[in-house]
């Protein structure tokens, strides 16, 4: 445990250090999650404790001692011979038809029960952590396209300041274009709001004191939008999901709960030893016997019948479950396929096409050949496009990170 809280302070000063000579890529992100994550570390806990109760339930029960009829002195009545009398019996419970070991199921059960909800919640947050660095690139990457279209605002709104003065321009002019540029200025205030909120999400996630955008390498690990891929085959797909994982696993767990309850229909039994010396007709006597409760009025019968609906409860919770996933993975890919095909339209050289188109325009509005209005237009209508190709692939980015923590992980699950 000190091992892992040394490397994780020692990653935190890393980090805290170094972060601005040397950014913090999605995988240093990740690492930091793992370590020092505390809603992890509180989950881990309850795995740990599920351990402890299995192995409590494996211990036999204790033995019964019982001392009792002693005298402490010489009774005038005690028959010739006896100066002392006491007895002792010992107990032991012995349980039957198998009590113990579907206990012992039980605890199992419940063991894997808390490692599930640990590793659902860690590809939960893990999910969050990369749809929220995904996020931060997308603000990062508007903020980019603004700064642009910003010195370009700011540049001819100060030249048709001088002109203005000069009564080259009307001032309806420079107006204009001044309100544009408090426009970009106010939407450039709103995306800086959204990043201090994404940045604030990741620095919760990965536990790293005074992160910042300009700290995490937003360039590093872009996707291509057309590589193919990799899925497992359809009937495939569900095996490793946590939450189905999960059903099964408290199907089992109620499975055990009702052999339990049906094997409480079968009395335990008390074996019982005893020595009584000087308090009988015969002296120092040593006998065993047995002891058992009668089934007459109570047979655990209702117990039995709330565990056997617990069961078939859990088993219909498992069907429905079953079938909003399926349609689930239908959905997300569904909506992935479509804004896959969208995104392909979207090529790179039509993106390079815009940034040229751009730069005719400001040179044709410089000559006069095109009016402020339409340099306006076309600049709005440039940045809209930008976005919304930005916020596309932020989206597809997201429906792919559904889709795989729906999936859940490539490999198996731990077993125990």
């Amino acid at each position: 445990m000190w091992q892992k809280a040394f490397l994780s302070g020692i990653f935190i000063l890393f980090c805290s250090g170094f972060s601005f000579a040397q950014k913090l890529t999605l995988v240093d992100l990740e690492k930091s999650f793992l370590l020092n994550n505390q809603s992890l570390f509180i989950e881990k806990f309850n795995i740990s404790k599920a351990e402890a109760y299995k192995m409590q339930a494996k211990v036999w029960n204790n033995p019964n001692l019982e001392l009792s009829e002693v005298n402490l002195w010489t009774n005038p009545t005690v028959e010739e011979g006896i100066r002392q009398q006491y007895a002792i019996e010992l107990q032991q419970l012995i349980e039957t038809a198998g009590k113990r070991k579907s206990r012992i199921q039980i605890k199992e059960f419940e063991k894997k029960d808390a490692e599930y909800a640990y590793l659902e919640l860690l590809f939960q947050l893990k999910s969050q952590l990369y749809k929220a660095f995904y996020s931060a690139r997308a603000l990062y990457q508007q903020e980019e396209v603004n700064k642009q279209i910003q010195a370009l605002y700011q540049s001819q709104a100060e030249k048709y300041k001088k002109h203005t003065a000069e009564q080259l321009v009307s001032k309806a002019d420079y107006l204009r274009i001044q309100a544009a540029l408090l426009s970009l200025q106010r939407e450039s205030l709103t995306l800086h709001n959204q990043q201090l909120d994404i940045v604030h999400q990741i620095a919760v996630l990965t536990q790293i004191p005074q992160l910042t955008l300009g700290s995490l390498n937003l360039q590093e690990g872009l996707e291509r939008i057309d590589e193919n891929i990799y899925f497992p085959s359809i009937d495939q797909q569900l095996k490793n999901n946590i939450q189905l994982l999960r059903t099964e696993n408290n199907i089992a767990l109620a499975r055990a709960n009702w052999s339990l309850e049906h094997a409480n229909r079968i009395p335990n039994l008390q074996l019982i030893v005893n020595n009584d010396r000087g308090g009988n007709i015969m002296r120092n006597f040593v006998g065993v016997g047995l002891s058992f409760d009668i089934p007459l009025f109570d047979r655990n019968k209702h117990n039995m019948k709330a565990a056997r609906i617990e069961l078939t409860q859990r088993e219909a919770y498992a069907k429905q479950i079953d079938f909003e996933l399926q349609a689930e993975l239908v959905k997300l890919y569904n909506q992935l396929s479509e804004t896959r095909k969208t995104l392909l339209l979207w090529s790179e050289n039509l993106q390079e096409d815009q940034s040229a188109f751009l730069e005719t325009y400001q040179r044709n509005m410089m000559s006069g050949q095109v009016s402020l209005i339409q340099f306006i237009d076309y600049i709005e209508s440039f940045k809209d496009a930008r976005h919304a190709f930005i916020e596309l692939t932020e989206t597809y980015q997201h429906q792919l990170e559904d889709l795989k923590l729906l999936i859940g992980p490539e490999t198996p699950i731990y077993e125990n």
